[in-house]
């Protein structure tokens, strides 16, 4: 087998293991997430039955929220698994494919600050006669919408620099 050849095999192969790593990573982290919220869900509840006081909305909003878009997430990472499977027969799309798997990380981790910010404003709203609370809220609101994005675009990037490494080494 000459260089090319190699290269473009080993490229390649590092591709399919970053695509596999991040899928399972994303799949668990969903999976992983609805067995702690129903857990949690069912604590509470248990807690509310046996001592007769109802459950705190905001924290309730917060689990149903949850379990809406976790399942996403499990999506997304099946998405990414399923991408490293077809990249040897769709290599020639891999960049486009890439791009819009990182369309649907953007919208999932834009929906996911969005719900936990809006959740923590709405947490925190009975707190306003602390302004010097503000400067701090908006530190953490900034700090979820980024660790969000970067989790969730961040091996985007480095999948996208990779193919398009692989892309110019070796053609098709």
């Amino acid at each position: 087998m000459d260089t090319s050849n190699q290269t473009r095999e080993d490229s390649l192969k590092q591709i399919r293991n970053l695509c596999f790593a991040i899928g399972s990573y994303y799949a668990l982290t969903g999976l992983l997430s609805i067995a702690v919220i129903r857990f949690e869900l069912w604590l509470f509840r248990f807690a509310e039955t046996s001592s007769g006081e109802p459950f705190p909305f905001p924290i309730e909003e917060m689990f149903n929220g949850w379990e809406k878009i976790m399942p996403w997430i499990i999506i997304l990472g099946m998405a990414y698994i399923a991408f490293g499977l077809v990249l040897p027969r769709y290599r020639a799309h891999a960049f486009n494919l890439n791009l819009g798997l990182g369309l649907v990380s953007a919208a999932w981790a834009y929906i996911y600050s969005h719900q936990i910010i809006g959740f923590i404003h709405r947490l925190v709203s009975g707190f306003e006669e602390f302004p010097e609370a503000r400067p701090v809220l908006l530190v953490i609101y900034a700090f979820i919408g980024i660790s969000a994005f970067a989790l969730f675009l961040g091996p985007q990037f480095v999948l996208g620099w990779k193919i398009r490494k692989m892309e110019k080494e070796t053609p098709a």
